[in-house]
Formats: C-alpha cells, sequence, structure tokens
C-alpha cells in the first residue's frame, strides 16, 4: 500500500505529457486493486483459519523473525542443512534457510543453475547464482563425472548451454583467474546418436517417431520403458499419443496434473452434467459415443440434425428417438441411457454425491470394465476422483450433486487439472510420453524431442496475468532474456536425458497458415543452417481434392461463412462440434437479446418499407403522399411479441435486458431514424460468394437505398469498443461490401456498425479494389486451411496453434 502512495505521489511531481499520464494512473489504480485483492484473500484465509502454500513458508518466516526464542529452539534441533535441487528454490524459501542456519552456517545446498527451470511456479534462479555471495567462505564441490550418457550426446547439450553465458554459475564462479568447467565426463565407451529428422507434417511425425521406436527396440532387443517421447507442452502430446494408438504399441502419458483430463474421468464428469443439466448437449454426446452406450455415426447424425432442425436440445432429440429413424439397437442403447437418467436423477434428490457416484460406476459397467489388467491405471484415476469427491463433501455443507458440480464447475474455470494419483502399479514395458519439465530426474536410453519449430519450443513468453511491479520484487533479476534463458535451460534438461540416442524431430507443416521455421535452438545446436532459419515461412499450397481422406475424416461443407471461419480461429474443436457434428451449442443471454433486438428492428423497417411503397429489389413504389414512421409505441410492441425469452441467467437480469437494455436501444433507433428516415432496400439478406473454389454465404441486416448507391447498416446490441474497429471488424464490412458489389449487383458507397446501446456509428469504411482483392485471398486461404482440416481429421493439432483459451470441448474430452 505504501509503495502504491509513493507512486502517485511522484506521478504528481513529474511533468508527463497527458497520454503517459493517462498510462501511469492506470497503472496506479491497477496495483491498487491488486493490493486490495490480495488484502481481501489474506483476511478470507485468516477468517477461516487456513494458510496457502506460500504462507506455510512467509509465516514460519515471520515467526523466526519476530519470535527469537522460538528460532533459538530450532537452531538447537537442526545442526546441519542439507538441501538439494536448491536451483528450484524460491526467495522465501531461500530467507528461510539462511535464518534457520544462522550463526554456524553448517548449510551444504546441491544444484545445478543449468537445470532450474520452475520460473513459472516461483523458483529463483538468483539464489544459487547469489549463494557464493551470501557465502563467501562456502567450498565448491563439481560433480562432473556422469555414468549415463555417451559422451558425444553430454558434448552437443554442454556446447548448447553455453549460450546462456555469461549468466551461468560456472562463469560466475570462474572469475579472478580460475578457472572452472562443469562439462560431464562420460564413463561409458562409444558413440550415442544424435540426429535431426525432419517431416513433412506432423501426422508424419508423429508416426515416423512411432515407427522409428518400433525399429530400434527390435534391432537392439530393449524394452519399451527404454523410449520416451518429450513434449513442450501438455497440449502437444495428442498426435503421439494417437500414433501409439494406432500402432498399438503400450505407452503411458505421464503427468503430475491433469486428473480431469483422463479419458475415464472425462466420460464419468460428462455423465454427470448429463444428470445436473440434461440439456447440456455436448455432455450428452460424449454419453453417447462412449462405453457401454456407444451409439453409431448414422444415429448421431440423425440426432443431431432433429436437434437442429427444431432448434431443441440432444436430449429432446433423444425423446423423438422412434420418429426419426433411429436403427433398433441405437434405440435399445438410448432407452438404456434415458431409464438411467431417471433412476440416477431420483436417487441424486435423496443421497450424496459420493453415494450417487458409486452407484454411477456400478449401474454403467465402469467396475466390469476396470477388472481387466490393462485398466489398472484408469482404476487409479476414477479412485482419485471418488476421493475428490469426498473432500469436496468434508468442507462443504451442500453435499448433494449440484453443489458439487457448482464446485467443480469453479475449479476447472480457474485452470485446475486435478492431481493425479502415483502409479504405483506402473510395469517396465511402455513407452513414455512426457513433458520436458516432468522429465527432470529421469533416463531414458532413446530419447525423441518433437515438435522443434518456432514459437513451440522455444515458446512465447506470456506475461503474467497479474504483475508485480519492479519495486516490489526483493530477488536479485538475471539480466538478459531471462525467457529465453529458462526455456534454454529446459531444452538442455531434455537433452541431458537420453542415454544411448536423441531424435530431435520437426516439421514443416501444423496445419496451421503457413510452414513452421525451425527452431532457434536447432540452429544454435548445429542441426539448421542460418538460410534455412532466415527463410521466410512459406504459405502452404492445399489442393484439397488431391489430400487422402483419413478414416475418420468429414464431408467439407458446401459453404462457409463469417462465424464458421471465425469459430475455426478462435477454436478449431468448437468449429467441429457445431459446423460438422451440428453439436447444439447452449444459447446466453447476449445472444437471445440480439436476435430480439434484430428481429424486432426486421419487422418494424418492413412495415415502413411497405409504407413506402418499397419492397425489395423494387424501389418504384408510390410517391403521391408523404408516409409517416410506424410509432415507438408500434416498435416496442413488436419488441414485446419478439422476445426469445430463454437462457437468461436469473430473474433479474431477463428484467434488465427486457425493462430497460432493449427500451433504451429501441428510444435510441426510434429517435435516430426519426431524424433521418432511411429507405431500406434489403432486411436481413441471404448473400452467396466465391473466395477462389469457395463458397461462402452470410446475411445482411441492412441495406439503405442512398446517393450513388446502398449503404450498409450492422447492428450491435453490445458496447461500442474503445480502441475503434478491430481487423476482424474491418474483414466484416469488407465482405458485406463485396457481397453488396457481386451478389446484389449494387455500389457500396458507406459500411459501418450501429451500435444501438450508446446510439453511436462507426465510422464509415469503403474498402478499395486492392483491399478487397487482399482480403478474397486471405479468406480463400484461411478456408483451405480448414479444408486440410477436416479432410484430415486434424481438429487436435490444429487446436495447439489457436490462441488460448477456457475450452469447454477439451473438458468434455471431445478433442
Amino acid at each position: 500500500g505504501e509503495k502504491v502512495k509513493n507512486r502517485k505521489a511522484k506521478l504528481k511531481k513529474q511533468d508527463l505529457p497527458a497520454g503517459e499520464v493517462d498510462m501511469e494512473e492506470s497503472e496506479v489504480a491497477r496495483l491498487s486493486e491488486v493490493a486490495e485483492a490480495y488484502t481481501i484473500y489474506q483476511n478470507l484465509l485468516h477468517e477461516a483459519g487456513v494458510l496457502d502454500f506460500g504462507d506455510l513458508i512467509n509465516y514460519t518466516l515471520k515467526l523466526f523473525q519476530e519470535r527469537p526464542r522460538v528460532l533459538g529452539h530450532y537452531h538447537q534441533q537442526f545442526k546441519y542443512i542439507l538441501v538439494d535441487e536448491f536451483q528450484d528454490t524460491n526467495y522465501a524459501q531461500y530467507e528461510l534457510l539462511k535464518i534457520l542456519a544462522q550463526p554456524a552456517n553448517n548449510i551444504t545446498v546441491v544444484g545445478d543453475d543449468d537445470q532450474s527451470i520452475y520460473k513459472f511456479r516461483g523458483a529463483s534462479i538468483s539464489n544459487i547464482l547469489e549463494f557464493k555471495h551470501d557465502y563467501p567462505q562456502a567450498r565448491e564441490v563439481f560433480l562432473t563425472t556422469n555414468y549415463r550418457s555417451y559422451q558425444n550426446i553430454l558434448d552437443s547439450a554442454y556446447e548448447f548451454i553455453q549460450l546462456n553465458n555469461p549468466n551461468r554459475l560456472e562463469v560466475k564462479l570462474a572469475g579472478k583467474g580460475r578457472s572452472l568447467s562443469k562439462k560431464l565426463i562420460g564413463q561409458r565407451q562409444g558413440q550415442g546418436i544424435v540426429e535431426h529428422v525432419l517431416y513433412n507434417n506432423v501426422q508424419d511425425e508423429a508416426r515416423g517417431v512411432v515407427e522409428k521406436i518400433i525399429e530400434l527396440q527390435k534391432k537392439n532387443k530393449v524394452d519399451w520403458n527404454d523410449f520416451a517421447i518429450l513434449v513442450r507442452a501438455n497440449s502437444q502430446a495428442a498426435p503421439f499419443l494417437q500414433a501409439l494408438r494406432q500402432a498399438q504399441l503400450p505407452h503411458t502419458y505421464v503427468a503430475n496434473r491433469g486428473l480431469y483430463q483422463e479419458e475415464i474421468v472425462i466420460s464419468l464428469i460428462s455423465y454427470l452434467k448429463l444428470l445436473d443439466n440434461y440439456h447440456e448437449s455436448g455432455a450428452l454426446y460424449r454419453v453417447l459415443t462412449d462405453e457401454p452406450f456407444s451409439l453409431g455415426q448414422d444415429d448421431l447424425a440423425k440426432l443431431s440434425y432433429q436437434a437442429n432442425k427444431h432448434t431443441i436440445s440432444l436430449y429432446e432429440a433423444l425423446k423423438q428417438a422412434t420418429t426419426i429413424g433411429v436403427s433398433t439397437a441405437g434405440f435399445t442403447q438410448i432407452n438404456k441411457l434415458l431409464e438411467l437418467i431417471e433412476k440416477h436423477t431420483a436417487v441424486a434428490r435423496q443421497h450424496s454425491a459420493a453415494e450417487l457416484y458409486v452407484m454411477i460406476v456400478n449401474d454403467l459397467g465402469i467396475n466390469e470394465r476396470l477388472q481387466h489388467p490393462a485398466a489398472v491405471r484408469d482404476a487409479q484415476f476414477l479412485t482419485a476422483f471418488y476421493q475428490r469427491v469426498q473432500r469436496y463433501e468434508t468442507d462443504s455443507s451442500d453435499r448433494t450433486l449440484a453443489g458439487f458440480m457448482r464446485y467443480l464447475a469453479l475449479e476447472l474455470e480457474s485452470g485446475e487439472e486435478g492431481e493425479l494419483p502415483p502409479d504405483t502399479e506402473e510395469g517396465p514395458e511402455t513407452v513414455k510420453v512426457v513433458t520436458v519439465h516432468s522429465a527432470k530426474g529421469l533416463e531414458w536410453r532413446y530419447v525423441f524431442m518433437v515438435q522443434l519449430v518456432d514459437k513451440r519450443f522455444p515458446s512465447v513468453e506470456r506475461r503474467e496475468a497479474i504483475e508485480l511491479p519492479i519495486e516490489l520484487i526483493k530477488e536479485t533479476l538475471p539480466e538478459g532474456d531471462i525467457h529465453l534463458q529458462e526455456e534454454r535451460r529446459l531444452f538442455y534438461v531434455g537433452l541431458t536425458r537420453a542415454r544411448d540416442g536423441l531424435f530431435l524431430t520437426r516439421a514443416h507443416d501444423y496445419f496451421g497458415k503457413t510452414t513452421k521455421r525451425p527452431s532457434r535452438f536447432l540452429f544454435e545446436m548445429g542441426m539448421v543452417s542460418e538460410a534455412e532459419m532466415s527463410a521466410p515461412a512459406g504459405k502452404l499450397k492445399v489442393v484439397p481434392q488431391l489430400i487422402a481422406k483419413s478414416p475418420a475424416s468429414f464431408n467439407v461443407p458446401d459453404s462457409f461463412s463469417f462465424s464458421s471461419v471465425s469459430a475455426f480461429k478462435k477454436c478449431p474443436l468448437e468449429f467441429k462440434y457445431r459446423y460438422l457434428l451440428k453439436l447444439p451449442a447452449p444459447g446466453s443471454a447476449s445472444l437471445s437479446f440480439g436476435s430480439t433486438i434484430h428481429k424486432t428492428l426486421e419487422i418494424y423497417l418492413r412495415r415502413w418499407q411497405q409504407r413506402l411503397g418499397i419492397t425489395q429489389g423494387d424501389l418504384f413504389g408510390s410517391k403521391s403522399h408523404k408516409p409517416q414512421l410506424p410509432s415507438l409505441a408500434e416498435l416496442k410492441q413488436i419488441f414485446g411479441e419478439s422476445w426469445i425469452d430463454e437462457w437468461y441467467e436469473s430473474v433479474e437480469q431477463k428484467k434488465d435486458y427486457r425493462e430497460k437494455r432493449g427500451p433504451e436501444q429501441l428510444d435510441n433507433f426510434f429517435k435516430e431514424i426519426s431524424q433521418h428516415p432511411p429507405r431500406p432496400k434489403y432486411l436481413e439478406s441471404f448473400f452467396k460468394i466465391g473466395f477462389g473454389p469457395y463458397k461462402f454465404v452470410g446475411k445482411i441486416d441492412r441495406m439503405d437505398e442512398v446517393s450513388g448507391g446502398v449503404e450498409i447498416i450492422d447492428y450491435k446490441t453490445g458496447a461500442e469498443p474503445a480502441k475503434g474497429l478491430e481487423k476482424v471488424d474491418r474483414d466484416q464490412l469488407i465482405i458485406y461490401q463485396i457481397a453488396a458489389e457481386e451478389f446484389f449487383r449494387q455500389q457500396a458507397v458507406s459500411a459501418r456498425y450501429w451500435y444501438l446501446q450508446p446510439n453511436s456509428f462507426s465510422p464509415d469504411f469503403v474498402a478499395d479494389q486492392k483491399q478487397q482483392a487482399v482480403l478474397k485471398v486471405e479468406y480463400q486461404e484461411k478456408i483451405a486451411i480448414i479444408v486440410k482440416t477436416i479432410e484430415n481429421n486434424a481438429f487436435v493439432v490444429a487446436h495447439e496453434d489457436a490462441p488460448k483459451h477456457d475450452c469447454h470441448y477439451v473438458k468434455l474430452g471431445l478433442a
């Protein structure tokens, strides 16, 4: 709080330009909010009588600093302190160690600054770099004998990590004429394999890695346990897991977290979601495709079609199964599911979530499936999830399923993945797929480091969601590019996991818009040339009809739309389930309200068209009298008749939209058109245009006849963006302009958004021929990527490159 006040005081004393003052004031306000949130959070902990993990250290440190007698007791108890993995400690932990070690300072730390890879969870590399400064008399012992790897593997890793100089312990301790070396000396005779392999696309890369594993296993008579595939992020594991499954190789996906993403747990959560809300179509789709129901694709397609055709949920479509031609086998499974839903819903009213859990596991036949020897790990996952349910019941007064599902939703929304249980039954015969972070401390005979391309490894630096100002950071911050140095250390950890063979793989094509450049780390290791690094990322040539379809591919849609292309960019999985499988999506208050307003204005303006004597495509009505606009009362009556009474979260929210926002926007609309009566020529009009070989469809809210052509207007019921039009908004207006000229044969002289809530218009935007041509090429390329993804069923891979978001479909295991 004091430092925020000081910053405010300094701000007042500086003669800054207005723009900089605004930025500084905004930052001060942000810091004040963060400080207040932290205070409230700490108060909540105190009121509940609990400590979080950070407090366990912080309050112990505070206790020792304020209570010397307590500290003295522990000085007597702990004569010697030994710290392993010292490079992974944080600032507070080191402060605690220092105060405990006093005054004798009998402290020994073991660590390797080149393996400091946990900055994301608070580890401070400055601790190990500053240790000699804090304890100048400390004796140094360098452990450089290596019994794991062949020398050429060690040399490759050592030469690579030198690029982090001078911010390495080896360099810092070697001053004043001292010559120190951390170069590891291998004790094994012979040469290991260090190989860079390039593939055409990510699917080829995954298949190629698996084929190489099979080849090495047969050739060298080694165990499957001797192989590991290292990925930079959990999300990159999917294609390799799929390739291992297709090859029927025993494999284990190793992670510390991710319980809620395990297939067996996702299946159970989906069923629980269904009981909590019958109309959760995504959860129901997962249940229908999973054991014990396993509905066929034809039956699923009929159900999805029925749901979309009649704008009903998938559950409501199930109730109509007899009328839509579902197969006899499918109908049997649907009846079985409906009976179980009815039974479990009744139980949920009377029993706790844990009791219901046990019944569901038995009724769905999960217990029987877990008797198979290969299902040991699944049994561990379900036990861990059951324990999670029990912990919830212990901590909460609401022991119902609904209460637990609300709690689970909050956990998932916060990014919690669920802690995985230790694999106590793990056998030796599995290929491991593991993140590089989780691989630390482990070793394998053959290691495959995969997807070594630009922006994946090294990853793109992501700013902290809540950044602390420099003034509040007590540790000594390293110099240089901190993120790149950490990524380089992480890569070094991966390299040094290999005993006999190290394979560094990448692909040109990860089903994005352009080819991928190599990782800079491959260049730093001498694996790729400077020319390959500096070559521009090439545009992918996509010829859809020449791409062989995978067995699980989908039919390419006849046409695309602005919303479908936008959905793919945001979340390829959403595109798959909304636009290919036609899975009904839940609505929202904003969607219902927006549809109501659009329908209201369309009906109102059609009445105005009739009074003008204008019909779509006919502007030559009678002009013998001056027509009067339909009244404001008539407009509001249409609003009431068009009201969509669905998807509002509460009575209060619905009342706000219906009695406040709606009337306000209608008042704004009526005031504007009363002052400037329009001559609407097209209302909510469909169009179809071509982007290269692809059809593109859409609907324009309104086109008015104006001097020289037509004016395009698109209604927005939300707030006007503070920073003006973004590219995606301009793109939509350009598409409307192209449609006006190519489909409606009208000259667009103006295109703008009308924000009804503040009653403001975006600036007129009319694209020239060059801008239109650029957009056509851009959207042709975007659609080509979508087509390629559809025909290769590569949505999981495409999802890896999508903007980070809270993905509903990943949570349901529909990846």
